[in-house]
């Protein structure tokens, strides 16, 4: 039954978040996803096998789908579990025969450039900030030092993803590499810009219930429980706030959930999802680097510039303030010449004058 006052409402939501069920929905159910695998390489119209579990100690519904191989997946399918279950994984958007060598020639550019990158996460830090995660490699705007993977970021089934959700004119607002090395630390509970309180510019909470920005991982080696597949909490889209700055009662950003799981996939996959979207990075078990790329879609409406540096809302909102953002290095003009011609569009407003 709905609250029957404003008040009423308020200690419902306080319930929800203690209870760690504040799904935004028609039921107020949190379902857990294990995974849903949308694969291509067929001309059949993609065939979906659902299978329910209860789970009867947490009263909650797992939901596992399996998609069969077709590329006439459709976006419908696609935004709808997203739109529910917050995330999605889109297998062979990069094909098996070119996964490799994107990876070592990512890695290489990671590599040439660790020092530097170490040096700006140890200046931030020193501002009293919590960012990145002791382990974990950075390369800010990899595009500039590598192109190997700018071929598959306008996939019509990621970008297509992302019109459907913001019509035209959708952007790239991030294009990182992280490896987390073997026994990297784990990470806490956030969701991505604009919604991650710690940094400078963030939307306030409560958030309205609508998404804003498309965070994408692509696995450039498999994704395992062994070896850090990034920790996601099925549904928590639809909260009102996330723990990312201690904002939750009852919450602790640095602890596991009990329904989160791993969004694992072999290499070439890419993890959709909505950037409220609580998340976390996992420790890396394994004797092998975890290697990804952190590629960001944005509608053409959402303010980019305090994420850019050298603009003046950058200087004054987070310079001018000694605050950290999520923010991200022009691209060079050199570089966007080179671009796919259906890239280019993804990344003119980035480019260099």
């Amino acid at each position: 039954m709905p609250p029957n006052t404003c008040s009423d409402a308020k200690k419902t939501r306080k319930q929800k978040y203690q209870n760690g069920n504040h799904l935004r929905s028609n039921n107020d159910a949190l379902y857990n996803l294990e995974l849903l695998i949308l694969h291509n390489h067929s001309s059949r119209p993609i065939m979906m096998s659902l299978s329910r579990q209860r789970q009867s100690d947490a009263g909650l519904v797992s939901f596992s789908l399996l998609g069969d191989r077709g590329e006439n997946v459709e976006h419908s399918e696609i935004v709808s579990h997203i739109e529910q279950f917050g995330y999605c994984i889109v297998e062979d958007v990069i094909p098996a025969e070119d996964v490799d060598d994107v990876r070592r020639q990512v890695v290489a550019a990671q590599r040439a450039h660790h020092e530097q990158a170490e040096a700006e996460l140890a200046k931030t830090r020193a501002r009293g900030h919590r960012i990145g995660v002791q382990g974990v490699g950075l390369l800010k705007q990899a595009i500039n030092a590598t192109r190997c993977f700018a071929p598959f970021l306008a996939d019509e089934r990621i970008l297509g993803v992302a019109e459907s959700f913001f019509g035209e004119f959708v952007r790239i607002s991030c294009t990182d590499c992280l490896i987390n090395h073997p026994g990297n630390q784990r990470g806490y509970w956030h969701a991505d810009w604009p919604f991650n309180a710690t940094n400078a510019t963030h939307v306030k909470a409560p958030y309205p219930d609508a998404m804003m920005h498309i965070s994408s991982i692509w696995m450039l080696t498999h994704f395992g429980e062994d070896n850090g597949a990034t920790f996601v909490l099925p549904g928590s889209h639809r909260f009102e706030n996330n723990p990312a700055a201690g904002g939750v009662e009852g919450i602790d950003e640095d602890a596991p959930q009990p329904d989160q799981r791993q969004a694992t996939g072999p290499a070439g996959s890419v993890l959709l999802y909505d950037s409220r979207l609580w998340h976390a990075v996992a420790p890396n078990r394994s004797d092998e680097p975890r290697v990804a790329l952190i590629i960001r879609y944005a509608p053409w409406w959402l303010n980019l510039t305090p994420t850019m540096r050298g603009t003046p809302d950058h200087q004054r909102m987070v310079l001018e303030t000694g605050g950290k953002n999520y923010d991200a290095i022009p691209i060079r003009s050199d570089v966007f010449n080179m671009l796919p011609d259906n890239v280019k569009p993804l990344y003119r407003h980035w480019v260099m004058p």
